[in-house]
C-alpha cells in the first residue's frame, strides 16, 4: 500500500538536539532532507570496514562452535578480518610468484648458490644457465662449450661454463638468484601460514550475525551525523532546524518529540 508524505520542518532548542535526534532514531520513520540534492551520501569508514569485513566471511562456509580466539568489540573482530583477508592476498600472490619461479628453474635441480660461488672462484670460471625454444634449436648450431641439461614445456635448458660471462644468439640467460631448495622452502612456509589464517577466517564467521547487527548500529550513527549536519540554527543559535519527510499516517506520532518547555509552538510544521 503506497502512503503519501509530507514534507515538514522541524525546530527546537538547540540544547535538546541531542535528544530530537536520539528520539527520531527510535521512531524510525523520519526521513531528514540532504539539503545537498544529488549529491552521493558520505559512508563513514567504519561502516565501510564492516560491510567489506561481512562480505569477506559470508564467501566462507559457517563456523558451528566457538572460535579459539576472543574479541572486546565488533570493530576489534571487522579490524582482524580485514587484516587476515590483506595477509592472505598478499601470501597467495607470493605463492603464485614462488610458483612461478621454481618452474621457471625446476630443470636445473636443486643446487648450493655458496658451493657454485665457490667453485666460480676456485676455478676461475663463470657458470650461466641459458634455454632456448626446441623449434629455434633445432634452425641453428649449438655451441659446443654449451651442457645441455633437459627439455621441459618446448624449451630445451643448458648450462654454460666459460671464462668469463658471454651471450649466445636466441638463448635466453636465466639467472637465479635462489635455489629450487630455498623457493621451495619458502612456499612450504607461506601454504602453512595460508592455511592458519584461512581456518582462524573460518572460524570468525561465527561472529557473523553479530557483525551483522553492529553495522546495523554503526548505519544508524552514520545518519545520525550526516542528519545532524543538516540543521539550521536560528536565533542567534538559539533554536535549530531541519527538513523531512515524514509518512501521512505517522505525522500524529510526532508529538512525542514535542518538549514541556517548547509545547507553546509545537515541534514542527508542514512544508
Amino acid at each position: 500500500m503506497l502512503i503519501n508524505v509530507k514534507k515538514i520542518l522541524i525546530y527546537g532548542l538547540k540544547e535538546e538536539v541531542d535528544n530530537f535526534f536520539k528520539r527520531s532514531q527510535n521512531l524510525g520513520f523520519i526521513e531528514f532532507i540532504n539539503k545537498s540534492g544529488d549529491k552521493v551520501k558520505e559512508i563513514s569508514p567504519d561502516v565501510k570496514n564492516f560491510v567489506s569485513a561481512i562480505k569477506i566471511l559470508k564467501k566462507e562456509p559457517l563456523f558451528v562452535g566457538k572460535p579459539k580466539e576472543q574479541y572486546l568489540s565488533a570493530k576489534d573482530i571487522v579490524t582482524r578480518v580485514l587484516n587476515l583477508n590483506t595477509s592472505i592476498e598478499h601470501l597467495l600472490e607470493e605463492q603464485r610468484i614462488l610458483r612461478s619461479e621454481i618452474m621457471r628453474i625446476f630443470p636445473y635441480g636443486n643446487f648450493s648458490k655458496k658451493e657454485l660461488e665457490l667453485l666460480e672462484k676456485e676455478s676461475h670460471r663463470v657458470f650461466q644457465f641459458f634455454c632456448i625454444k626446441t623449434s629455434q634449436k633445432e634452425e641453428m648450431k649449438i655451441p659446443e662449450e654449451l651442457i645441455y641439461i633437459s627439455t621441459l614445456h618446448d624449451l630445451d635448458y643448458f648450462v654454460a661454463i666459460n671464462k668469463e660471462k658471454v651471450s649466445y644468439h636466441r638463448m635466453i640467460e636465466i639467472i637465479i638468484d635462489k635455489p629450487l631448495g630455498v623457493l621451495r622452502e619458502r612456499l612450504s612456509k607461506v601454504q602453512r601460514q595460508i592455511h592458519i589464517f584461512y581456518t582462524e577466517l573460518k572460524e570468525l564467521t561465527a561472529h557473523l550475525k553479530f557483525l551483522k547487527e553492529a553495522l546495523l548500529d554503526e548505519l544508524n550513527k552514520n545518519n545520525l551525523d550526516k542528519a545532524k549536519k543538516e540543521i539550521a540554527l536560528h536565533m542567534e543559535g538559539a533554536l535549530f532546524a531541519i527538513e523531512a519527510w515524514i509518512p501521512e499516517n505517522k505525522i500524529k506520532d510526532l508529538t512525542v518529540l514535542t518538549w514541556s518547555d517548547f509545547s507553546n509552538f509545537g515541534p514542527f510544521s508542514q512544508i
